[in-house]
C-alpha cells in the first residue's frame, strides 16, 4: 500500500458512522419515550403518545441499520485495500465487532420497546 493513511481515514469513517447510529439509536429512545412523558404531564393524547413512538423505533430502526451497513461497508473496504498491497498484520476485527454490536444492541433496544415497552 502506497499510503498507510488510507486505512486510518477508512477507520475515522467507521467511527463517524459509529457515532451517526449511536447518536440516532439515543435520539430514537428519547423521542420513543417523549410520549410516555408527555402523557404522564397530561400534555398529550393517546395518539400523540403513539406517534411520538413509532417515530423514536423508526429512529432506532434507522440506527441499527447505519451501525450495520457501515460495519458491513468497512469490512469489504479493508479487505479490498489489503488484497491490494496493505501490511499483513492489519486487523479491522474489532472495530467492525464493536460496530456490529452496537447494531445488535440497537436491535436488541428496539425488540425490547416494541415487545415489552407497549
Amino acid at each position: 500500500m502506497q499510503d498507510p493513511r488510507v486505512l486510518l481515514a477508512a477507520e475515522r469513517t467507521l467511527l463517524a458512522w459509529s457515532r451517526t447510529a449511536l447518536g440516532l439509536i439515543g435520539f430514537g429512545f428519547v423521542l420513543e419515550r417523549a410520549g410516555l412523558l408527555m402523557s404522564a404531564f397530561g400534555l398529550a393524547s393517546t395518539a400523540d403518545q403513539s406517534l411520538t413512538a413509532a417515530l423514536g423505533l423508526a429512529f432506532i430502526f434507522l440506527g441499527v441499520v447505519a451501525a450495520v451497513g457501515a460495519a458491513i461497508r468497512h469490512a469489504r473496504y479493508v479487505r479490498y485495500l489489503l488484497a491490494r498491497d496493505g501490511p499483513a498484520d492489519y486487523r479491522s476485527l474489532y472495530s467492525v465487532a464493536l460496530t456490529m454490536a452496537l447494531g445488535l444492541l440497537g436491535l436488541l433496544l428496539l425488540g425490547v420497546l416494541i415487545f415489552i415497552g407497549h
